[in-house]
């Protein structure tokens, strides 16, 4: 009796053009030398994280306290346009309005600024998050109409996300898969947070987020990227990469 041809499940066949991964062998852990190195580095975000957690601290203000918000130095639209007390376009970015507001503040600074002091150095890091916390708060008052207080790190990460939006669009022809992800990622973030804040009712400073927006777009225009920090990953270098690794 001739024997029976061997019947193999459809969804069991690999595909032609997937990679072999027989041979592929995992790249071996980072050690905490090097991990606690790359920590090092970044040491502006962790300044920065430092210095709102210590005012936070210290001024013991919470949601509720707009008069202390108002004392701390928190931006207010009318006091700056009629009394010319411009100092609180920069005091206001390191005060927030609660334990909430500040943890995912500084989460997305620790996130997305990582990122962008990697591909800009400490310097245009620096730059880019202070003008653009700037900007939020200039835009804020020349064209809310909130008369309360605004307060919070949000306009100078706008920035951040604008500036690395605005740079991978300049490349986006050379962006990787995972590049175009970020990308994706972070110009979905921006529009569901403007979103959220022109809903009825809502206490967010959406000009503040458009104007440090704004500035990080323009900015990305502006400041050369130093490629060696942190090079483009292309896809030409992603796809070499992978048939390298499939050679050996």
């Amino acid at each position: 009796m001739p024997d029976e041809p061997e019947i193999i499940h459809p969804l069991a066949r690999k595909p032609a053009n997937e990679p072999d991964y027989t041979n592929y062998t995992p790249p071996p852990p980072v050690p905490w030398s090097e991990r606690l190195n790359r920590m090092r580095r970044i040491w502006p975000i962790w300044t920065l994280i430092a210095v709102n957690v210590a005012v936070f601290i210290l001024g013991g203000i919470s949601d509720k306290d707009i008069m202390r918000q108002a004392l701390a130095g928190g931006n207010m639209p009318a006091r700056v346009r009629e009394m010319g007390e411009f100092w609180r376009l920069l005091t206001a970015m390191f005060l927030h309005g609660g334990f909430i507001h500040l943890g995912f503040n500084m989460l997305s600074l620790f996130n997305i600024g990582a990122l962008v002091e990697m591909m800009l150095g400490h310097r245009r890091f620096l730059t880019v998050y202070f003008l653009s916390g700037l900007g939020g708060s200039l835009m804020s008052v020349m064209l809310s109409e909130y008369r309360g207080v605004s307060v919070g790190a949000s306009g100078a990460i706008f920035g951040l996300i604008g500036v690395v939006i605005s740079i991978f669009y300049q490349h986006r022809k050379k962006l990787s898969s995972a590049g175009r992800e970020i990308w994706r990622t972070l110009i979905f973030s921006a529009l569901l947070t403007l979103g959220i804040g022109i809903i009825p009712g809502s206490i967010i400073d959406n000009w503040g987020h458009l104007g440090g927006f704004l500035v990080g777009l323009a900015l990305g225009y502006v400041i050369q990227w130093p490629q060696s920090l942190a090079p483009m990953p292309s896809s030409d270098d992603a796809s070499s990469s992978m048939s390298e690794s499939s050679d050996k």
